[in-house]
């Protein structure tokens, strides 16, 4: 193993076992040995045949770099991370989608947003003074204030509607019908 190295480092520089026992100061005959796998080089020399190949003592005697094993391995563990990471947050944005969907069902099916009504009232069409009008009596949900839409200043007047401020909006629209009816007028009737 570390005799083949030696001679595939030599070839790759060129150097014949003569000239790489030059450089190193010994004989030709302790590289023939290295090579055969007979003797190997002591760590002084060993140094020296990196130099000259130009690798570590590591690439020399064929061991692994311990630095670039431990890179390889954080790198495929952070590769790995990202892909747990990547799958946690897809699955938590579609689970955050799928929660949120629901809940917008559930409050539109509840209609959680319903709006009440502000005024209820009564109402009832009829003929007084030559024409057809719509009598309304509405009452403030808020706070029980009549209003009124009446049309004729004479009701509004004889019947003193400025005066009646609350109560019931059928009763006070009864005492509209019945001016009506008492003064020549006609209504229709409530169903």
């Amino acid at each position: 193993m570390l005799g083949e190295k030696i001679i595939s480092e030599r070839k790759k520089c060129k150097l014949s076992q003569e000239d790489l026992a030059e450089k190193l100061g010994i004989t030709r005959q302790t590289i023939s040995n290295w090579e055969l796998n007979e003797t190997s080089p002591d760590l002084k020399q060993a140094s020296k045949l990196c130099d000259i190949f130009n690798i570590s003592l590591d690439e020399l005697t064929g061991k692994e770099n311990a630095i670039l094993t431990k890179l390889d391995k954080t790198e495929s563990n952070s590769k790995l991370i990202i892909k747990l990471v990547k799958t946690v947050g897809i699955t938590l944005g579609t689970l955050i989608f799928i929660l949120l969907c629901i809940v917008s069902i559930y409050i539109y099916s509840t209609n959680y947003y319903t709006a009440e009504p502000t005024a209820t009232g009564e109402g009832r069409f009829c003929y007084y003074n030559g024409k057809i009008s719509n009598y309304t009596v509405m009452k403030n949900n808020s706070d029980g204030s009549l209003s009124y839409d009446v049309g004729d200043i004479n009701i509004i007047n004889d019947l003193d509607l400025y005066n009646i401020k609350t109560g019931d909006p059928k009763e006070v629209l009864e005492k509209i019908v019945k001016y009506i009816k008492d003064n020549g007028g006609t209504c229709l009737e409530d169903r």
